[in-house]
C-alpha cells in the first residue's frame, strides 16, 4: 500500500485541530468554574450584606421605640408640669385671638392656644379666623387693617361687617371664655408660609393700629409653619414659634407676662427659646434649699 503525503499532512492538521479543540474545552470549562466561585462569593457578600441590614434594622427599631418612650414620658411630664407653671401668669389680662390665613385652621391649633392663655389666666374675648383680600384687591391696607383690628379687639362694635372684612368666629369650646368685650392683647396665629404674597403687609397694618389703642400684638405659628413667617414681623412685637409644643406655650406666657419683644420659640435658631424666666421666690428658694441633704466636706 503506498502511502501518499497528502495522507500523513492531513493526519498531522486533524491531530493538532483536536489538541486545540481540547484546549478550547479545557480553557471554557475552567472559565465556568472560576466565574461560578465569582457567583459564588457575591452570593455570600450580599448574604453577609443581609445579615448586617438586618442587625442594624433591628438595632435601629429598638432606638426608635426607645426615643417614643422618652417622647411620651416627657410630653406626658410636660402636660403635667405646664399647668401649674402657667397658672396665674396673665391674670386680669383679656385676649382676643386671630387665625390669618387662607388655608382651614386645625382646630387642635386654636384650641391649644386658647386652652393656654386660659391655663395662664386671661380672659379669652374671641376666637376668629381672618382671610385677608388677595394682593391687589385691597385699595387702602391700613384703612382696611384698622377696621379688621377694631372689630376683633372689640373697639368698635362692628358684628355686620365682619363678613365684609373677612372676619369669622371660630367655635372652640373653651372653658371659662369671657366672649365680647374689649382686649388688651392680641394674638395673631400665622396660618400661611412665608412665601405667600400680601398677608406680611395686612399684618403689619394690623399690628399698628392694635398699638394705636394700647392693644400688645403678638405674633405666633404652630411648629409645622415654623418661624419664617415670624422673622420679617418680630420687630418691637413678641414672636413664638412653635405655639402648640410645651416651650411655645412658656414663651407666649411668659413673654406676654413680662412684656418681651422678640422672637421665642422652638425654630428660634440661636436665639433664646424662652424669655427670661421670674426668679423663685425668697421663701420658696429657702425650702428648697433647706430640703435638700447636707453636703459632708
Amino acid at each position: 500500500m503506498v502511502v501518499d503525503i497528502r495522507y500523513h499532512v492531513s493526519s498531522l492538521v486533524a491531530v493538532f485541530l483536536a489538541l486545540g479543540l481540547g484546549l478550547l474545552i479545557g480553557m471554557a470549562l475552567n472559565s465556568d468554574g472560576e466565574i461560578l466561585r465569582q457567583q459564588e462569593a457575591r452570593l455570600t457578600a450580599i448574604q453577609t450584606s443581609l445579615v448586617d441590614l438586618r442587625s442594624q434594622h433591628a438595632a435601629l427599631s429598638a432606638e426608635l421605640i426607645e426615643a417614643q418612650h422618652q417622647v411620651e414620658t416627657y410630653e406626658t411630664a410636660w402636660e403635667l408640669v405646664v399647668p401649674r407653671v402657667l397658672a396665674g401668669q396673665l391674670a386680669g389680662h383679656r385676649v382676643a385671638v386671630v387665625v390669618v390665613g387662607r388655608q382651614e385652621p386645625p382646630e387642635r391649633l386654636v384650641r391649644r392656644v386658647a386652652e393656654t392663655l386660659h391655663l395662664a389666666g386671661a380672659g379669652v374675648t374671641g376666637l376668629f379666623t381672618w382671610v385677608p383680600p388677595p394682593p391687589g384687591q385691597a385699595r387702602q391696607v391700613a384703612a382696611s387693617s384698622a377696621a379688621v383690628a377694631a372689630a376683633l379687639v372689640g373697639r368698635a362694635s362692628l358684628p355686620a361687617q365682619r363678613g365684609e372684612l373677612g372676619i369669622q368666629p371660630v367655635v372652640v369650646r373653651v372653658a371659662e371664655a369671657v366672649p365680647g368685650g374689649l382686649a388688651d392683647v392680641l394674638v395673631c396665629v400665622l396660618n400661611y408660609q412665608s412665601s405667600e404674597p400680601g398677608l406680611r403687609e395686612w399684618i403689619r397694618g394690623l399690628l399698628a393700629a392694635t398699638r394705636g389703642w394700647g392693644v400688645q400684638g403678638v405674633l405666633v405659628t404652630s411648629a409645622q409653619v415654623g418661624a419664617d413667617p415670624l422673622r420679617p414681623l418680630a420687630g418691637g412685637h413678641l414672636a413664638v414659634s412653635g405655639i402648640d409644643q410645651p416651650l411655645g406655650q412658656l414663651a407666649l406666657v411668659y413673654g406676654l407676662a413680662q412684656g418681651q419683644t422678640g422672637l421665642f420659640g422652638v425654630w428660634s435658631r440661636g436665639r433664646p427659646v424662652l424669655p427670661p424666666m421670674p426668679a423663685l421666690p425668697a421663701s420658696a428658694s429657702a425650702a428648697r434649699q433647706g430640703a435638700l441633704p447636707a453636703s459632708t466636706p
